[in-house]
């Protein structure tokens, strides 16, 4: 039986997406990404994405002909398609930039270990799995020390010449 929306459910639906635009919805062919919600503190732009939404909607199909799903994803398509045209994506912040190749290898090796000592628990298999722990967490910890300070000195040069 194909799903009939009324006004009233399209109206919950639609303002039911509008609050969560602030949280990252994924479209469906594209990467998930967040949405720029600071754009939102302009009054403009919040009245031109009520605007966009509210025209995509109009010009979606007659829900009659279709089923709840396909309703769901061209109502789902037209919120994202609007949040991106005018809020835009955030942009990613790299957090962790003090881990490279060789941490990511460490760890991997770290992992291997804890599987082997989970489906075979012995005295050798724990010890292996200590020594990776230790190793792994030396040179993490020494590289995002050496990250830190960098940083720090960083930010005390950018500091001194701007005074």
């Amino acid at each position: 039986m194909p799903y009939i929306p009324t006004k009233s459910s399209a109206c919950m639906s639609m303002s039911w997406l509008l609050g969560n635009v602030y949280t990252a919805m994924s479209c469906m062919d594209e990467k998930s990404n967040k949405f720029n919600a600071y754009n939102f503190k302009k009054g403009i732009t919040a009245q031109e994405y009520r605007n966009t939404v509210e025209d995509l909607l109009q010009t979606l199909p007659n829900p009659e002909n279709q089923h709840m799903e396909a309703a769901w994803k061209n109502i789902k398509q037209a919120v994202c398609k609007a949040a991106g045209n005018i809020l835009g994506h955030s942009i990613k912040k790299v957090r962790n930039g003090w881990c490279d190749e060789e941490c990511k290898e460490i760890l991997k090796a770290q992992n291997k270990a804890r599987l082997k000592m989970l489906q075979r628990k012995t005295r050798s298999n724990t010890e292996a799995y200590k020594e990776a722990c230790r190793e792994a967490r030396k040179v993490c910890r020494g590289r995002k020390n050496t990250t830190k300070k960098t940083c720090w000195k960083n930010y005390k040069r950018n500091t001194k010449e701007m005074l």
